[in-house]
């Protein structure tokens, strides 16, 4: 009975030791993780899908599917934290394995009319959209406004071109709340460095990009 009890005790505890030794890797491995400023707005006790994390705001206003490889900028032009306003910049941590890197400028603001709203997605449609073209998602809480673009240098000036007849390598979002007078405004951007021939993967990055913006929630 004794060498019973010795042996399940041993099983129990090499599976817990094995939980937490996987546990350290995947922080050691994964920058959202390990680094100090991102971890500590995440809580890795709620389920999200495989690639994501749970994130709630500095003001608690709203939270996100927080993607693997991401960090948040720790500096005052990064990150501000305000009861009625939050801004957020993520930076993924290097190239994935199509060479180039992402980027989320991320703005929550509440207090915001229709009209105040309307202004803000005709400022994402001037700079990120291609001829304003956008689509809409519209859930039980709140309406997604969302789009994108191809944005290359021609000589020294910036053009938008169809995403459909190139690749996309901006996206934008405006989510606007049903029930509240919150929105979140965002773009998600991708770099390739001029030294490396990146390969984009355009539906990939669509269904990451809808995922994402799906997977904001306003607070209750």
């Amino acid at each position: 009975m004794k060498k019973g009890v010795l042996i399940f005790v041993f099983i129990i505890c090499f599976i817990v030791g094995g939980f937490f030794v996987t546990r350290a890797m995947n922080q050691a491995e994964d920058v959202a993780l390990s680094d100090d400023f991102t971890s500590s707005f995440i809580n890795e006790d709620v389920e999200t899908d495989e690639g994501f994390h749970y994130f709630e705001s500095g003001n608690r206003k709203f939270s996100m599917w927080f993607p693997e490889g991401y960090y948040v900028g720790n500096n005052h032009a990064q990150y501000s934290s305000k009861p009625h306003s939050e801004i957020i910049n993520l930076f993924e941590e290097s190239e994935n394995e199509n060479g180039y890197k992402g980027v989320f400028q991320i703005s929550y603001r509440d207090n915001i009319s229709n009209e105040r709203a309307q202004l803000r997605l005709e400022r994402l449609l001037e700079d990120f959209s291609y001829d304003n073209q956008y689509e809409t998602i519209d859930n039980e809480s709140a309406i997604i406004y969302y789009g994108a673009s191809n944005y290359e240098l021609v000589g020294r000036q910036g053009k938008k071109t169809d995403p459909s007849l190139s690749f996309t390598n901006r996206f934008f979002a405006l989510i606007q709340a049903k029930n509240s007078d919150e929105i979140i405004a965002l773009n998600y951007r991708l770099s390739c460095p001029e030294s490396m021939g990146c390969s984009y993967d355009d539906n990939s990055e669509r269904i990451f990009f809808e995922k994402f913006i799906e997977n904001i929630h306003f607070t209750e």
